[in-house]
């Protein structure tokens, strides 16, 4: 979807000022309209605690649903994320 690819465009500053808040935006957009990508990097973000804070809980339930939604690495984050949560 054109709101995650503006979203990333943000995130990594290509062609556009490097914003956080402004990646954050688009990704919400998309996923408000089902892009599981865009779910995918909400979860990215609240792990990661970029413009938002550090959350593995919320990055887990963005990446579940971009995992329901059939986003493969989804897959692998959301595993990775709950396994910390038990180890940790």
């Amino acid at each position: 979807m054109a709101e995650a690819a503006l979203g990333q465009m943000y995130s990594l500053g290509r062609c556009v000022a490097q914003s956080n808040a402004e990646a954050l935006r688009w990704f919400r957009r998309g996923a408000n309209h089902g892009c599981a990508q865009a779910h995918f990097m909400l979860g990215h973000f609240y792990e990661n605690g970029r413009g938002v804070a550090h959350d593995v809980g919320e990055a887990a339930e963005w990446y579940k649903k971009a995992a329901d939604l059939g986003f493969v690495e989804s897959r692998w984050n959301l595993g990775r994320v709950l396994a910390g949560r038990l180890v940790g």
